[in-house]
């Protein structure tokens, strides 16, 4: 016969995979409601203002946040279509002017940095600190262990990148991917729509003035 204990071993060891089984269809249960929720804040927060800033600064806050960032920027074309400028950034550590002038750079640099043409690429892209030709060892960058950069197009056009970084090792699965990805696709459509607002105001402050 089996000792009471002995048997209790057994039916832990057999109902182990379903219990784990449970667990995961609980977490990513948790991660698809997760999902939504960011998705509908982001949204809400996003239409309730026209201002760039105030879109961008949304932005670099709530992702920050959400995936426990050290830095986050986001760096837009410029009207030349030649070179990019950083529009914001957030970090967790005091930054530097030299920090701030990495994120700034021509769309050729950052077409080398990631190795493919930025307005080509899906989703969020991992890119080794390596590849930044001008980093040293006292910017924000080089302390970084996990770099991401998020390509951002609206309407099939390249607005820019949001770029993401972690101290530590940061290993995005396929869930947080997607989510990343369906944030830098409203972030960019926020965007446009501002750039529209600000051409519209503009162009009723010049007919004023006639």
């Amino acid at each position: 016969p089996f000792e009471p204990m002995q048997l209790l071993e057994y039916v832990k060891r057999a109902l182990k995979p379903k219990v784990e089984e449970l667990e995961e269809e609980i977490r990513q249960d948790r991660i698809r409601r997760l999902q939504l929720s960011t998705i509908y804040d982001i949204t809400e927060a996003l239409i309730s203002t026209l201002e760039i800033d105030e879109v961008l600064e949304i932005v670099v806050k709530r992702l920050l946040i959400l995936f426990g960032l050290d830095l986050c920027a986001v760096s837009l074309i410029e009207p030349s279509g030649r070179s990019l400028r950083l529009a914001s950034i957030r970090s967790t550590s005091s930054l530097v002017q030299e920090d701030h002038d990495l994120f700034s750079m021509s769309l050729k640099d950052l077409a080398e940095i990631m190795e493919a043409d930025p307005s080509s690429l899906f989703g969020p892209q991992y890119i080794p600190i390596s590849r930044f030709p001008s980093v040293d060892d006292t910017s924000k960058l080089s302390r970084l262990g996990s770099l991401y950069i998020l390509p951002m197009i609206a309407k099939g056009k390249f607005i820019g990148v949001v770029y993401l970084g972690k101290k530590d090792s940061m290993k995005l699965g396929e869930d947080e991917l997607e989510l990343l990805s369906a944030i830098g696709n409203e972030a960019a459509m926020a965007i446009e729509n501002t750039r529209l607002y600000d051409d519209l105001r503009y162009d009723e402050e010049v007919h004023r003035q006639l």
